[in-house]
């Protein structure tokens, strides 16, 4: 993996009114915190996702802080996957815990705003070797209360080259 500057970054998005969503695979989030904390403050994401945060209970909330925002988190182990979203904090979120399965990497949370439709958002890691990740994800999409109501949302790394024609992670999916 090429590593990238927010110097390479085109942040013209963040000019434009409107929510706006991003996701980065951490790969560890703890030594990144320092670009992701200018990530946010250049981007002013509304929701920032992020996958493979590498986090256990050992972690608190505070040495991951990002000023501005609500942390949410699903760890997993300091060797890797976990998840995590970050909503900004003037606005009113809740996490959905019904929706999160024990057997798929995934967090999800509820946004209210007003005269909106309720805005559903989650955040998701596939391992390479987990083969039933869409099952598990549609069944998580069948626990949302407001499904027909709501705008539903999924950010994540799912481990798949969608270019690859004859790639065996995209055709044994």
């Amino acid at each position: 993996d090429k590593a990238h500057s927010l110097d390479d970054i085109n942040m013209d998005f963040a000019k434009q009114k409107g929510l706006h969503f991003l996701h980065r695979n951490a790969r560890s989030i703890l030594n990144k915190m320092t670009d992701l904390r200018l990530l946010a403050a250049k981007s002013n994401a509304t929701v920032t996702g992020i996958s493979e945060t590498w986090l256990d209970s050992s972690v608190t909330d505070s040495e991951i802080s990002l000023d501005g925002y609500t942390v949410y988190r699903k760890d997993r182990s300091r060797s890797g996957g976990g998840v995590c979203i970050f909503v900004k904090s003037d606005l009113c979120s809740n996490r959905k815990p019904e929706m999160e399965l024990d057997d798929l990497e995934s967090i999800w949370i509820e946004l209210s705003l007003p005269k909106t439709k309720p805005i559903i958002i989650g955040v998701g890691y596939r391992p390479l070797q987990q083969k039933n990740f869409f099952q598990l994800l549609e069944t998580s999409f069948l626990k949302c209360d407001r499904m027909t109501d709501s705008e539903i949302y999924f950010l994540g790394d799912f481990n798949i080259n969608v270019l690859g024609r004859s790639s065996t992670q995209s055709t044994s999916l």
